[in-house]
Protein backbone atom coordinates (compact mmCIF):
# COMPACT_ATOMS: atom_id res chain seq x y z
CA UNK A 1 0.00 0.00 0.00
CA UNK A 2 2.96 2.27 0.90
CA UNK A 3 4.60 1.45 -2.52
CA UNK A 4 1.75 2.70 -3.83
CA UNK A 5 1.03 5.60 -2.37
CA UNK A 6 4.81 6.45 -3.25
CA UNK A 7 4.50 5.22 -6.61
CA UNK A 8 1.61 7.97 -7.22
CA UNK A 9 3.61 10.63 -5.87
CA UNK A 10 6.45 10.36 -7.53
CA UNK A 11 4.50 10.18 -10.87
CA UNK A 12 2.77 13.89 -10.01
CA UNK A 13 6.62 15.13 -8.92
CA UNK A 14 7.31 13.71 -12.88
CA UNK A 15 4.53 15.42 -14.32
CA UNK A 16 5.39 18.72 -12.06
CA UNK A 17 8.38 18.58 -13.45
CA UNK A 18 8.14 18.15 -17.07
CA UNK A 19 5.45 20.43 -17.06
CA UNK A 20 7.80 23.25 -15.86
CA UNK A 21 10.18 22.43 -18.26
CA UNK A 22 7.72 22.70 -21.11
CA UNK A 23 6.88 26.09 -19.58
CA UNK A 24 10.15 27.25 -19.63
CA UNK A 25 10.71 26.29 -23.03
CA UNK A 26 7.58 28.18 -24.52
CA UNK A 27 8.68 30.93 -22.56
CA UNK A 28 11.75 30.82 -24.25
CA UNK A 29 10.52 30.14 -28.04
CA UNK A 30 8.39 33.59 -26.84
CA UNK A 31 12.01 35.13 -25.70
CA UNK A 32 13.15 34.42 -28.87
CA UNK A 33 10.46 35.25 -31.09
CA UNK A 34 10.16 38.74 -29.13
CA UNK A 35 14.05 38.96 -29.68
CA UNK A 36 13.62 38.55 -33.46
CA UNK A 37 11.06 41.14 -34.07
CA UNK A 38 12.46 43.58 -31.88
CA UNK A 39 15.93 43.26 -34.26
CA UNK A 40 13.66 43.36 -37.37
CA UNK A 41 12.24 46.51 -36.21
CA UNK A 42 15.38 47.83 -34.76
CA UNK A 43 17.07 47.29 -38.60
CA UNK A 44 14.16 48.43 -40.39
CA UNK A 45 14.55 51.95 -38.39
CA UNK A 46 18.25 51.94 -39.02
CA UNK A 47 17.49 51.79 -43.06
CA UNK A 48 14.65 54.27 -42.43
CA UNK A 49 17.02 56.52 -40.62
CA UNK A 50 19.89 56.25 -43.11
CA UNK A 51 17.29 56.92 -45.90
CA UNK A 52 16.38 60.33 -43.78
CA UNK A 53 19.80 61.97 -43.95
CA UNK A 54 20.34 61.03 -47.35
CA UNK A 55 17.08 62.48 -48.35
CA UNK A 56 17.73 65.64 -46.31
CA UNK A 57 21.42 65.45 -47.40
CA UNK A 58 19.94 66.18 -51.30
CA UNK A 59 17.57 68.53 -49.90
CA UNK A 60 20.40 69.95 -48.22
CA UNK A 61 22.53 69.97 -51.56
CA UNK A 62 19.44 71.27 -53.94
CA UNK A 63 18.59 74.50 -51.79
CA UNK A 64 22.46 75.48 -52.19
CA UNK A 65 22.80 74.57 -56.06
CA UNK A 66 19.22 76.72 -56.45
CA UNK A 67 21.22 79.52 -54.24
CA UNK A 68 24.17 79.37 -56.04
CA UNK A 69 22.26 79.72 -59.43
CA UNK A 70 19.87 82.48 -57.97
CA UNK A 71 23.43 84.50 -56.84
CA UNK A 72 24.81 83.82 -60.56
CA UNK A 73 21.55 85.18 -62.51
CA UNK A 74 21.53 88.09 -60.30
CA UNK A 75 25.20 88.49 -60.90
CA UNK A 76 24.54 88.23 -64.72
CA UNK A 77 21.61 90.74 -64.51
CA UNK A 78 23.67 93.41 -63.17
CA UNK A 79 26.47 92.94 -65.18
CA UNK A 80 24.08 92.75 -68.36
CA UNK A 81 22.68 96.17 -67.04
CA UNK A 82 25.90 97.76 -66.33
CA UNK A 83 27.25 96.78 -69.99
CA UNK A 84 27.13 99.93 -72.28
CA UNK A 85 24.72 99.52 -75.49
CA UNK A 86 26.10 99.36 -78.86
CA UNK A 87 23.54 100.68 -81.09
CA UNK A 88 23.87 103.34 -83.46
CA UNK A 89 23.12 107.31 -81.81
CA UNK A 90 19.79 108.47 -83.50
CA UNK A 91 20.89 110.92 -86.33
CA UNK A 92 18.34 114.14 -85.22
CA UNK A 93 18.54 115.14 -81.86
CA UNK A 94 16.86 118.49 -82.30
CA UNK A 95 14.52 119.41 -79.09
CA UNK A 96 11.07 118.17 -79.70
CA UNK A 97 7.52 119.10 -77.14
CA UNK A 98 6.56 116.82 -74.74
CA UNK A 99 3.21 116.11 -77.52
CA UNK A 100 5.96 115.29 -80.66
CA UNK A 101 7.76 113.10 -78.14
CA UNK A 102 4.91 110.88 -77.05
CA UNK A 103 3.71 110.64 -80.81
CA UNK A 104 7.46 110.05 -81.87
CA UNK A 105 7.17 107.16 -79.16
CA UNK A 106 3.96 105.42 -79.11
CA UNK A 107 3.97 105.11 -83.00
CA UNK A 108 4.66 101.60 -84.71
CA UNK A 109 7.54 102.43 -86.86
CA UNK A 110 9.19 104.55 -83.38
CA UNK A 111 13.12 105.90 -84.10
CA UNK A 112 13.30 105.93 -80.45
CA UNK A 113 11.92 104.31 -76.98
CA UNK A 114 13.13 106.61 -74.39
CA UNK A 115 12.93 110.11 -73.71
CA UNK A 116 13.56 112.74 -70.54
CA UNK A 117 11.68 116.01 -69.90
CA UNK A 118 12.23 118.79 -67.27
CA UNK A 119 10.25 121.58 -65.97
CA UNK A 120 11.46 125.27 -66.43
CA UNK A 121 10.75 128.39 -63.99
CA UNK A 122 7.37 128.04 -64.74
CA UNK A 123 6.76 124.56 -64.33
CA UNK A 124 6.25 123.94 -68.00
CA UNK A 125 7.95 120.54 -69.67
CA UNK A 126 10.85 121.20 -71.50
CA UNK A 127 13.23 118.75 -73.44
CA UNK A 128 16.30 117.13 -72.43
CA UNK A 129 17.17 113.72 -74.32
CA UNK A 130 15.50 110.67 -75.97
CA UNK A 131 17.36 107.81 -77.18
CA UNK A 132 17.44 104.34 -79.51
CA UNK A 133 19.07 102.29 -76.27
CA UNK A 134 15.83 101.53 -74.65
CA UNK A 135 16.52 100.75 -70.73
CA UNK A 136 20.34 100.39 -70.39
CA UNK A 137 20.67 103.55 -72.33
CA UNK A 138 18.30 105.69 -70.32
CA UNK A 139 19.76 104.11 -67.40
CA UNK A 140 23.34 105.60 -68.26
CA UNK A 141 21.82 108.72 -69.14
CA UNK A 142 20.03 108.90 -65.20
CA UNK A 143 22.66 107.51 -63.53
CA UNK A 144 24.33 109.22 -60.97
CA UNK A 145 22.57 112.74 -61.70
CA UNK A 146 21.84 113.84 -57.31
CA UNK A 147 21.26 117.62 -58.68
CA UNK A 148 18.72 117.01 -61.62
CA UNK A 149 14.80 116.85 -61.66
CA UNK A 150 12.92 114.68 -64.90
CA UNK A 151 9.90 113.04 -66.00
CA UNK A 152 10.56 110.34 -68.49
CA UNK A 153 9.04 107.63 -70.26
CA UNK A 154 10.69 104.00 -71.67
CA UNK A 155 8.84 102.35 -74.27
CA UNK A 156 9.14 98.39 -73.85
CA UNK A 157 7.68 95.44 -76.39
CA UNK A 158 5.84 92.40 -74.51
CA UNK A 159 5.43 89.58 -77.25
CA UNK A 160 2.78 87.02 -77.19
CA UNK A 161 2.80 83.52 -77.82
CA UNK A 162 1.44 84.44 -81.35
CA UNK A 163 3.89 86.81 -81.86
CA UNK A 164 1.98 89.88 -81.52
CA UNK A 165 3.75 93.15 -80.20
CA UNK A 166 2.52 94.87 -77.67
CA UNK A 167 3.76 98.35 -76.53
CA UNK A 168 3.83 98.74 -72.87
CA UNK A 169 5.04 102.51 -71.02
CA UNK A 170 6.83 103.29 -68.12
CA UNK A 171 6.30 106.86 -66.48
CA UNK A 172 10.12 108.08 -64.66
CA UNK A 173 9.75 110.94 -61.75
CA UNK A 174 13.05 111.20 -61.27
CA UNK A 175 14.56 113.63 -58.51
CA UNK A 176 17.90 113.36 -57.33
CA UNK A 177 19.49 113.61 -53.80
CA UNK A 178 20.72 117.07 -53.86
CA UNK A 179 17.44 118.89 -55.54
CA UNK A 180 16.88 122.00 -53.47
CA UNK A 181 13.68 121.65 -51.89
CA UNK A 182 12.05 124.88 -52.79
CA UNK A 183 12.29 123.47 -56.42
CA UNK A 184 10.74 120.02 -55.00
CA UNK A 185 8.34 122.47 -53.18
CA UNK A 186 7.74 124.29 -56.63
CA UNK A 187 7.15 121.65 -58.82
CA UNK A 188 4.83 119.73 -56.24
CA UNK A 189 1.21 121.19 -56.95
CA UNK A 190 1.85 121.04 -61.07
CA UNK A 191 2.38 117.19 -60.79
CA UNK A 192 -0.66 116.29 -62.01
CA UNK A 193 -0.73 118.32 -64.88
CA UNK A 194 2.81 117.09 -65.89
CA UNK A 195 1.42 113.20 -65.80
CA UNK A 196 -0.93 114.50 -67.95
CA UNK A 197 1.76 115.16 -70.47
CA UNK A 198 2.37 111.49 -70.71
CA UNK A 199 -0.97 109.85 -71.64
CA UNK A 200 -0.18 106.13 -71.55
CA UNK A 201 1.68 104.82 -68.36
CA UNK A 202 1.41 101.42 -67.45
CA UNK A 203 4.00 101.32 -64.79
CA UNK A 204 5.31 104.68 -62.43
CA UNK A 205 8.35 105.03 -61.01
CA UNK A 206 10.05 107.24 -58.41
CA UNK A 207 13.85 107.38 -58.90
CA UNK A 208 16.46 109.05 -57.73
CA UNK A 209 20.46 108.56 -58.55
CA UNK A 210 20.29 104.95 -57.13
CA UNK A 211 18.03 103.93 -59.80
CA UNK A 212 16.54 100.75 -57.79
CA UNK A 213 14.55 98.39 -59.15
CA UNK A 214 15.10 100.27 -62.70
CA UNK A 215 16.34 96.89 -64.35
CA UNK A 216 14.66 94.34 -66.76
CA UNK A 217 14.16 91.99 -63.98
CA UNK A 218 12.62 94.16 -61.32
CA UNK A 219 10.62 95.79 -64.09
CA UNK A 220 9.32 92.50 -66.12
CA UNK A 221 7.78 91.11 -62.50
CA UNK A 222 6.15 94.49 -61.82
CA UNK A 223 4.56 94.11 -65.53
CA UNK A 224 3.24 90.28 -64.59
CA UNK A 225 1.64 91.97 -61.37
CA UNK A 226 -0.20 94.39 -62.89
CA UNK A 227 -0.88 92.40 -65.97
CA UNK A 228 -2.88 89.78 -65.14
CA UNK A 229 -2.95 86.69 -67.42
CA UNK A 230 -1.06 87.36 -69.89
CA UNK A 231 0.28 84.82 -71.95
CA UNK A 232 4.07 85.78 -73.22
CA UNK A 233 7.34 85.10 -74.59
CA UNK A 234 9.15 87.91 -73.72
CA UNK A 235 9.68 91.45 -72.81
CA UNK A 236 11.84 93.73 -75.20
CA UNK A 237 13.75 96.30 -73.32
CA UNK A 238 15.24 97.62 -75.95
CA UNK A 239 18.32 96.32 -78.36
CA UNK A 240 19.42 93.33 -77.21
CA UNK A 241 17.72 93.57 -74.04
CA UNK A 242 15.05 90.90 -74.42
CA UNK A 243 13.90 88.73 -71.65
CA UNK A 244 12.47 85.42 -71.81
CA UNK A 245 9.24 84.27 -69.86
Amino acid sequence: MRETIKLIVHSIDIKKVCFVIMSDNEDNNDYQQQDNQEEQQYDADEQQYQQQDEDNNNNNDNEDYKQQEKQQKQQQYQQEEEEQVNVEPLNDKSPLSSSECWKGLSKDNNVFNWYILTVDGKQNLEYVSRGNGGLKEMHSFLKGKKKELYFGLLRVNSIDKSKAKRAKFVYVRYVGSEVPVMKKAKVTPSLGKIGEQFPVKHLSLDLDENLTKFDSQSLMKEFLRVGGGEKLEKYEFGPGQNVEM
